[in-house]
C-alpha cells in the first residue's frame, strides 16, 4: 500500500472543487494525502477545503491559472511515493486508486499511469483506434474514454487523471513551466518515456470529467 498524494491544481472554481474533494472523500484506498494548489482571485476555494480535514491547502499569488507551476509547488510538498494528478472537475470512482497503484505492481520500469475520462455516456473512443500514442508526423491519438479491456502501454496520458512515480518526476525536473495549459502532459510523457519508464493506461481506473468552463 504505497502512499499516495493526490494534487489539484485550482482557480476560481469552488463549486466543482467541492464535488471533487467530496467524491475523493468515498475512495476505498486508504494510504493517501490530498494537495490543493490554489491560484483563485479570492477566498471561496480556501473556504470550500476547510471544510475537508485530511486537505492541505496551498495559496499561490498570481493573477491567472498556472498549472504547470501549480503542480511543481504541490510535488514538492507531496510525501507520497507516487505523484497522482487531477483537474478540480475531476470526479473519481471509489476504486480510483486501487486501479492506478495495482497498474505500478507489473514492473518496476513503470514510470506513469494513467486511466479514463468519462464525459457523460456518450463514447467518442471508436474502437479501433490506438489510445494515447504519438504518432509520426507529431499527431496525437486519444480515445481516453475507451476501454480496450486490459492494461495497455500509452505514450500519453490525458491531463486530468493521470499519475507518475514520485523518483521519475524528480529525475526529469517534474514539469515545464513554459507550457501554460495545452500539451504539457504530452511533453511531460515523453521526457518519462526517454528516460527509459513505460506509461500504462488503465481503464478501471475511471473518473467523470465535467469539463468546467
Amino acid at each position: 500500500m504505497p502512499e499516495v498524494s493526490v494534487i489539484i491544481p485550482t482557480y476560481n472554481r469552488p463549486d466543482v472543487l467541492k464535488r471533487c474533494l467530496g467524491h475523493i472523500e468515498k475512495l476505498t484506498y486508504e494510504t493517501y494525502e490530498v494537495i490543493v494548489v490554489d491560484a483563485s482571485s479570492n477566498d471561496e476555494s480556501r473556504n470550500i477545503v476547510a471544510e475537508y480535514n485530511k486537505v492541505k491547502y496551498i495559496k499561490i499569488d498570481t493573477s491567472k491559472r498556472q498549472q504547470c507551476r501549480q503542480r511543481n509547488i504541490g510535488i514538492k510538498k507531496a510525501k507520497g511515493e507516487i505523484i497522482t494528478f487531477l483537474d478540480d472537475d475531476s470526479l473519481v470512482h471509489s476504486d480510483w486508486l486501487d486501479e492506478i497503484v495495482k497498474a505500478y505492481s507489473f514492473t518496476d520500469k513503470v514510470g506513469g499511469v494513467g486511466g479514463r475520462a468519462l464525459r457523460g455516456e456518450q463514447i467518442s473512443w471508436d474502437g479501433k483506434t490506438s489510445i494515447g500514442r504519438i504518432k509520426n508526423d507529431g499527431f496525437l491519438t486519444e480515445g481516453f474514454d475507451g476501454d480496450p479491456g486490459k492494461i495497455i502501454e500509452v505514450d500519453h496520458l490525458i491531463g486530468c487523471n493521470m499519475s507518475y512515480r514520485r523518483n521519475v518526476l524528480e529525475e526529469i525536473n517534474g514539469w515545464d513551466e513554459w507550457f501554460d495549459v495545452e500539451r504539457a502532459e504530452t511533453d511531460l510523457a515523453i521526457r518519462v518515456k526517454k528516460a527509459g519508464y513505460k506509461i500504462l493506461y488503465n481503464p478501471k481506473a475511471v473518473i467523470n470529467h465535467l469539463a468546467a468552463p
